[in-house]
Parts: C-alpha cells; structure tokens; sequence
C-alpha cells in the first residue's frame, strides 16, 4: 500500500475525532438549556391541592356576597359587575387547576434549581 495512503487514512480520522467532539460540544449546551423536570411528590400535590381548595372556599364566599345582593346589569354598577367576573374567572381558573391536580398519575413540573 502506497505510503500516502496512511497519511490520507490519518487525516480522515483526525477530521472524524474533530467532527465528534464538535457534536459531543453541541449535545451538552443543548442539554444545558433544555429545562430540567422533575415528578412533584405526592405530598406536596396533597399540600398544593389543599391550597387551592381552601382558595377556590374563599373566592366562593366572596361569590355569594356579591350574588346575594342579586347583581344583574339593570342595577348593577360596573364595579359590580366586573367584581361578579373576576370572581367567576378566578373559580374557574381554579376548578380547572384541582382538576389537574387530582388527575391520576404522575405530574412533572419545571424544577427550579
């Protein structure tokens, strides 16, 4: 075998060794701004899902004050009125987060570290 050959071989192998570590470069940065996850413990879904019931308790007795003085858009100020929505927005907000929560099978968050 002509002795250039092996010269040849050589600098192909040291262009693949470079090409590697480039792609073993680009693989950890990627790695490092993905978002790490982690699975939520049990007890502090228990701990969170007890939060928000007790929050969606407090937004619904505001409800019903509001509700109680019988609010409709004839006498009803705008201030009322709008006070009526966001109290409908935030429970259902919250109804939608217990759902979640107490949804079967394990839950991921973004881990904060």
């Amino acid at each position: 075998m002509p002795k250039y050959l092996d010269t040849v071989k050589a600098d192909i192998e040291a262009e693949r060794d470079l090409i590697r570590m480039m792609l073993d470069e680009q693989d950890m940065q990627h790695e490092a701004e993905q978002p790490r996850m982690r699975q939520m413990p049990e007890d502090e879904r228990a701990e969170m899902l007890d939060a928000l019931k007790e929050k969606w308790d407090a937004v619904n007795q505001q409800y019903q004050k509001i509700t109680f003085k019988s609010i409709s858009t004839s006498n009803s100020t705008i201030g009322q009125i709008r006070s009526k929505e966001a109290c409908e927005q935030q429970m259902s907000q919250l109804e939608r987060d217990i759902k979640r929560l107490s949804a079967k099978g394990p839950i991921y968050v973004l881990d904060d570290e």
